[in-house]
């Protein structure tokens, strides 16, 4: 990443968004993706530091996450990245299928 001037790598966290239905199996959900969790294992692989934010929302109603990768000790970095994201986007919402928590 140095070599081309790169603070990080950003990428989808998972290839498919998450189905709607969380309380049993939902037959019309499709992901073509061979591994959905291929993009997460870059980090695990590498052991560089991975920094993921919402990224907004699904037509479906559910969040979807982007990540972004540094190098090693580019933690500060990532957090900055990632803050800026947060700021700039303003994608953090509470997903309309989240149940109350509060009693």
């Amino acid at each position: 990443m140095k070599k081309n001037n790169l603070d990080a790598i950003v990428f989808p966290t998972m290839a498919c968004p998450a189905s709607n239905r969380f309380d049993k199996e939902d037959p019309t959900y499709v992901c073509n993706a061979y591994d959905t969790y291929a993009a997460s294992y870059v980090a695990s692989a590498t052991g560089f530091p991975e920094v993921t934010v919402p990224a907004g929302m699904v037509e479906a109603g559910v969040p979807v996450g982007i990540s972004f990768l540094g190098t090693a000790y580019s933690e500060q970095t990532l957090l900055n990245l990632a803050y800026s994201f947060e700021q700039a986007t303003k994608a953090r919402t509470v997903p309309v299928h989240t149940p109350n928590l509060r009693p």
